[in-house]
């Protein structure tokens, strides 16, 4: 994150212009500029996936130098040094990093609230571990806090911290964005969920259901048969598509239900006949087969 951030031209571009003497053509480079507050050092510290390199500007007896940021004063020197050395080392890029998504919606730019719950959309009813994820909608109760309130410097995405006053930075963010919010007349939501009920439409009870007969477990099949099976597929649901696989290869889809599945040429041996039958809400079923077909 921080390679990315650092290495960022359009985003330091308000400050320094668009080539600048930290931007690089083509290749991924992250600097970092800094001047102290009476103007004693500059500095512009940088590095590449292959090298670091920093510089440092300032007088030997420590007095001020004339007003300028680093950007101005030490990163023309910098930018010296590390296009010679570039030439030297060669092109490398950064690895982009592999970030899991945050829990706590303030954590995703919710400022809204951070205690949340979901509800599944087909029925209006809380989610369970059945909801399909299109299904699945997240509700955020409104409660207008600064992210200290909800954040734990130790542990970000973590449990909501239980006295968060303990942060000393607490309170010069709470209070400014509570009277805002007032000043806004937005109000508070209470923070218990409003819904108790639990979906049940996406429940295993509701799933389609797949049947053969008898006599087609484990047919075999001699030279010449036709290969056809006779499915009894059911739902309480409107049947929307059926997916046919064999040997966890697909076939072809068929829109809506079917009673008749005929296959193709089919190799000689044992194979696996699979069903993913989907319904209308996005509940899913699936069912395999087994079947030999003959060889000479």
């Amino acid at each position: 994150m921080i390679n990315n951030i650092l290495s960022d031209n359009e985003a330091r571009t308000p400050m320094f212009g668009p080539r600048s003497s930290l931007y690089f053509e083509g290749y991924d480079v992250a600097a970092k500029t800094g001047t102290t507050n009476d103007y004693h050092d500059a500095w512009t510290v940088g590095y590449t996936p292959n090298i670091v390199v920093g510089a440092w500007a300032g007088n030997n007896n420590n007095t001020p130098m004339k007003e300028n940021i680093a950007g101005i004063t030490i990163s023309p020197l910098w930018r010296e040094f590390m296009l010679h050395a570039l030439g030297k080392l060669g092109k490398e890029s950064f690895t982009e990093p592999q970030l899991p998504s945050p829990q706590k919606p303030v954590l995703r730019g919710v400022w809204q609230g951070s205690r949340s719950y979901f509800i599944d959309t087909n029925s209006g009813k809380l989610a369970t571990e059945y909801t399909p994820g299109k299904y699945r909608q997240e509700r955020v109760m409104r409660e207008i806090h600064s992210i200290l309130y909800w954040v734990s410097k130790e542990d970000p995405d973590g449990k909501i911290p239980e006295h968060p006053e303990s942060d000393p930075q607490f309170e010069l963010w709470e209070e400014p964005v509570r009277r805002w919010a007032l000043k806004q007349n937005i109000i508070d939501e209470n923070s218990t969920i409003p819904i108790v009920e639990h979906d049940t439409s996406h429940s295993p009870e509701n799933w389609p259901t797949i049947e053969w007969s008898a006599a087609e477990r484990d047919t075999v099949f001699k030279q010449g048969d036709a290969i056809v099976f006779h499915p009894r597929i059911t739902g309480k649901n409107l049947i929307t598509a059926v997916e046919i696989f064999v040997d966890s290869e697909f076939i072809k889809s068929e829109i809506g239900s079917v009673n008749t599945i005929a296959l193709g040429t089919i190799n000689p041996g044992r194979h696996t006949l699979t069903l993913k039958v989907y319904d209308s809400i996005g509940n899913k079923q699936e069912a395999e087969l087994l079947f030999t077909a003959a060889g000479l």
